[in-house]
């Protein structure tokens, strides 16, 4: 996403303009030299991913760590830049100089103008499927007769199904138990309609299947830009975006209010891992503690949250359960090692239910701060995940699918509603369930069909598997 591109861009000028002032002190404002200088110095931090790569490949590097790479990567920067800056006397900088800077023009333009002429393909794309998607909700109209509760839709992402973490992981979670207690309607037969985030989550906030969209960037503008919110904000709702650390629910420009949003989001901590501050990372969890502290926020801003004034939509998209699984059952920062951060694979088990234990006391906290007085504040609260982990190898065994698609899901409801939904409901059908209860949408559900990619990678493949997804004999996963 573009938005990436630019709070990379604005770090990099401001990091450069502050070398480029240091370094014209301290050669007495010669400022060819303090460019030669500020540009060598920033280029320490960007050359080391690409000489790491280069080296833990000779047979000597074999089994060094990364400090001590980056310590004798920084000795050979060192000394070429001393050299190079003595050298540089007898250069003609200048031209030299004016040379460099057409090249980083040339570059960043580069990268900005088909940055840009995407960015307009995007909202091409976009505005094409917004314009079906509110044609199909079209002569919906909501009643404000039964009030306007404040709205929470927290999707814990890949946090497995109850049956999951008992067949897979022989844990019975502390969070599921919390919410039977509460009185929560938790059904334990509930299914995700796609395999991924992108699909899911923009799925069920649209109130339909995704089958249809083939572009990850429009999928991601369609979550942002929601027809769920849409409707709720036409009889006076709120939009509240609590960030998540993943880019399309880390700042939400379309919601009316966002929470806990910050620049330490998965793109720019996968890119700092690629610069020198990655090889240090098993000495001093720099990026773990700055990606735990991005998980953590929002469900530390809790009574933040619930203060604002409503009615309000909240869509609090979390990855406390997600990989990579790098917290103790404390919340303390382990190592984070550059290829972890993209990780989907199977977790080492120990270290997978030590964050999932974690994740359930913190989620509790949340609820009973949500929950704390229910006799003055009472909202609806559907707690989800979008799908279930993805440790078993084979996309089409029935243990994989019901890993991934089996999932966590539970509603809390408030007068004057009565009735529950159905044990089987998917996400696409959780706010056509809602608007109807609630506020007389008159929306039909769906089917509750279940798709996955095939294969994993090219999540545009859809294939129904409805027919592949199991559970236990027993209705109630206690």
């Amino acid at each position: 996403m573009l938005s990436q591109f630019l709070e990379i861009f604005a770090v990099l000028i401001i990091f450069s303009l502050l070398s480029f002032l240091f370094f014209w002190l301290c050669f007495r404002k010669d400022t060819n030299r303090a460019g030669l200088a500020s540009t060598l110095l920033v280029g320490v931090f960007y050359f080391w991913f690409p000489f790491l790569f280069a080296v833990v490949h000779l047979p000597w590097a074999k089994g060094l760590d990364f400090t001590v790479i980056a310590v004798i990567y920084i000795l050979l920067w060192c000394q070429f830049s001393a050299g190079f800056l003595k050298f540089s006397k007898k250069l003609p900088l200048a031209k030299i100089t004016d040379f460099l800077n057409v090249l980083s023009w040339a570059l960043v333009l580069s990268a900005v103008i088909p940055a840009l002429l995407k960015e307009n393909e995007l909202e091409q794309a976009t505005a094409e499927s917004i314009k079906k998607i509110r044609s199909e909700f079209k002569d919906v109209k909501l009643s404000t007769a039964n009030g306007r509760p404040d709205i929470y839709y927290i999707v814990v992402d890949s946090f497995p199904n109850p049956h999951t973490l008992k067949e897979l992981f022989q844990y019975e979670s502390e969070l599921v138990r919390y919410l039977y207690s509460k009185g929560f309607t938790v059904l334990d037969r509930a299914v995700s309609n796609h395999d991924r985030t992108e699909l899911s989550v923009t799925s069920s906030l649209n109130m339909r299947l995704m089958l249809d969209i083939k572009n990850r960037g429009v999928l991601y503008q369609l979550l942002q830009r929601n027809e769920l919110a849409s409707l709720l904000k036409s009889i006076g709702y709120k939009f509240v975006n609590v960030s998540s650390s993943w880019e399309p629910t880390n700042f939400n420009p379309y919601a009316d209010v966002n929470v806990s949003n910050g620049i330490s989001n998965n793109f720019n901590v996968t890119l700092m891992q690629m610069t020198l501050l990655g090889a240090f990372e098993k000495s001093f969890h720099l990026m773990g503690n700055i990606y735990r502290d991005a998980r953590l926020r929002s469900v530390n801003d809790r009574e933040l949250i619930k203060a604002i004034p409503g009615p309000k939509f909240v869509l609090f998209h979390t990855l406390l359960a997600h990989p990579p699984y790098f917290m103790d059952e404390q919340g303390n920062a382990r190592y984070l090692p550059p290829e972890m951060i993209s990780y989907e694979g199977c977790p080492p088990r120990d270290e997978y239910l030590a964050q999932v234990k974690f994740s359930d006391r913190r989620l509790i906290e949340l609820l009973d701060t949500l929950l704390s007085d229910t006799t003055k504040y009472n909202p609806i609260i559907i707690i989800q995940s979008d799908h279930g982990t993805a440790t078993q190898p084979d996309v089409l065994e029935r243990s994989y699918i019901n890993e991934r698609m089996r999932i966590l899901s539970a509603f809390h409801l408030c007068p004057p509603v009565t009735a529950v939904p159905p044990n089987g409901i998917s996400p696409v059908n959780n706010f056509r369930w809602i608007l109807d209860h609630y506020f007389d949408a008159k929306l039909p559900l769906l089917p509750d069909d279940v798709y996955i990619a095939v294969p994993f990678e090219d999540g545009f493949n859809p294939k129904k598997v409805n027919d592949m997804v199991s559970f236990p004999e027993r209705g109630r996963g206690k």
